[in-house]
């Protein structure tokens, strides 16, 4: 389920269930995640994402904005 777009008050519930899948011994990477447009809902939301990936060892799959975006440079800077 994507988070993006979802509220706040809508993701965190997500996030719970989230961090209970990653444990499971059949996942073996979070993601794809990244930012598309680098707002700072998606930054938050990453930061989430990547802190529940550090604390279970669990591989990102990051995503990239698509070719040629004027903002593809900018996200990529803040994605790393």
């Amino acid at each position: 389920m994507p988070v993006i777009g979802l509220l706040r008050e809508e993701v965190e519930p997500f996030y719970g269930q989230l961090k209970d899948m990653l444990r499971r011994s059949e996942v073996v990477a979070v993601g794809e995640t990244g930012l598309e447009w680098a707002t700072e809902d998606e930054i938050e939301k990453l930061k989430a994402q990547l802190a529940m990936a550090k604390e279970t060892n669990i591989p990102v799959i990051r995503h990239t904005p698509i070719p040629r975006a004027p903002h593809k440079l900018n996200a990529i800077k803040k994605i790393f």
